[in-house]
């Protein structure tokens, strides 16, 4: 694996856009595109950059929030870089919890 690299992930439905840049071990991630109702190729889409995290031993995930997304990122650590913005920083064993709950995705 290269130092630096980008990926792009889309949906089969085109209806999902992630970006993922990589820095090592840490890949900042970035939803570009999400259309709520159509949650099951998201959760595809998800399921591709969960494989793609482990092929590049990912150990953590970082993204920029806005403020009112904080109280969201239970086992995340942030830091403040405006008024209003952070950089969200999750380990990978906890990034599809944090994701579940910022998401508002219920669990059974």
């Amino acid at each position: 694996m290269n130092n630096y690299s980008n990926k792009k992930f889309i949906s089969i439905d085109k209806n999902h856009e992630v970006e993922i840049s990589i820095i090592e071990n840490i890949a900042w991630f970035n939803i570009n595109k999400l259309e709520y109702e159509y949650y099951k190729t998201f959760l595809y889409l998800l399921k591709d950059i969960i494989t793609f995290f482990s092929e590049n031993k990912i150990q953590y995930i970082k993204q920029y929030v806005i403020d009112t997304d904080i109280e969201y990122f239970k086992s995340s650590t942030f830091l403040k870089i405006s008024d209003n913005q952070y950089v969200i920083s999750t380990k990978i064993e906890d990034f599809i919890k944090e994701l579940i709950n910022v998401l508002g995705i219920q669990q059974v």
